[in-house]
């Protein structure tokens, strides 16, 4: 691009020096036929009108050569230039790009199979989700600048809103396991969490908006900033789409990203939202809602895929514990999910077969 750059400006030195002599030439032109009009009388005169005339069609001729050879080809050249380096510029994204998600399915696979270890630090579940999740999306969260091509803002606050996970109990005593259609489940006594959880889970805060993006942000009665947030995380949860927003904290503008993960297996519900937030108004890729649509299912697959990791777990350390005593009078305890779903199946086939007349 220099070596262009340098040409046409040398072409331009070049017309400008052109244009300032042959101003010049002309204005002498000029005078002299004027003059020489008005002598025609005397025959030297009449030769330097024509001999004037002859260098200003020549003159005329020079000017319309320079015209003509004016760098448009370097012009071109440059045009063709920039739109090869944009190409390769955007080529370079996609690669990054998919060697990004490759790293994240890679670092899925790799603890999703060390789901049995009992080496420390690759356990799937040893650690609380969050420490599990910035390692799985370590790659996009280092590199939230190539994915949204922004070549100025390279801060970022990111980070998750997820609806349900498990978590590590502090204690066993309110944690139950059962037993239903030959699966056990874990649950806990109702009002405890002992053992699930939700809530906002920040993977990055280079902007830091912590102050303003509580855990229990989604669920909590907020206003301002906060509120702004907590709205868009809430439009796309709701309407399972992806959607920018602009709010303001203190006279300084920001623009955050929300998209929704949806539930493994599922098209229809949400199970959180990812969002990313910059400074001031900025653009993004086409591309970016499919990005973000891989990754996001990525999450929820890892999460999945920890949240029966954990409730093995649990279950495990649940029957290897002593036996307490429960609690006088009725235990009244929270059924998980997809024992509940289940239930409902089984109940609904069970009615289903008992409607058939019989024959």
């Amino acid at each position: 691009m220099e070596p262009l750059l340098r040409k046409l400006k040398d072409w331009i030195k070049v017309i400008q020096t052109a244009i300032l002599g042959a101003i010049f030439v002309e204005a002498v032109l000029v005078i002299v036929i004027g003059v020489a009009s008005n002598n025609l009388d005397k025959v030297y005169w009449l030769g330097i009108l024509l001999s004037c005339a002859v260098i200003y069609l020549f003159l005329t001729i020079i000017k319309a050569a320079y015209q003509i050879r004016f760098p448009s080809s370097i012009v071109d050249e440059l045009i063709a230039k920039r739109e090869l380096e944009e190409k390769n510029k955007l080529f370079a994204r996609q690669s990054n790009i998919n060697e990004y998600i490759s790293k994240a399915i890679q670092s899925l696979n790799t603890q999703t199979c060390n789901i049995q270890s009992v080496e420390d630090g690759k356990n799937l579940c040893d650690q609380e989700l969050g420490v599990r999740l910035k390692d799985l999306l370590q790659s996009f969260v280092l590199h939230a600048d190539v994915l949204l091509d922004a070549a100025i803002n390279r801060n970022f606050t990111i980070g998750l809103y997820l609806d349900f996970y498990y978590k590590h109990p502090h204690s066993l005593a309110d944690v139950f396991v059962g037993h239903y259609m030959g699966e056990d489940f874990v649950t806990e006594a109702p009002g405890t969490s002992a053992i699930t959880d939700h809530g906002i889970i920040l993977l990055k805060d280079d902007l830091n908006l912590q102050p303003y993006i509580p855990k229990e942000l989604f669920l909590t009665e907020v206003n301002g900033p906060s509120f702004e947030v907590q709205s868009a995380l809430k439009r796309s949860f709701n309407n399972l789409r992806f959607f920018k927003h602009q709010f303001s904290i203190e006279e300084q503008s920001y623009s955050i990203i929300t998209a929704e993960i949806l539930e493994v297996c599922s098209d229809d519900n949400a199970s959180g939202v990812l969002f990313i937030i910059g400074k001031n108004d900025f653009s993004y890729p086409a591309d970016l809602p499919e990005v973000l649509k891989i990754f996001n299912r990525i999450v929820a697959n890892y999460v999945s895929r920890y949240n029966d990791c954990l409730k093995k777990a649990i279950i495990a350390k649940k029957k290897a514990a002593p036996a307490t005593k429960p609690p006088a009078g009725p235990v009244v305890v929270s059924v998980p999910p997809e024992v509940q779903h289940l239930r409902e199946n089984t109940e609904n086939a069970a009615g289903a077969a008992s409607e058939k007349p019989s024959q």
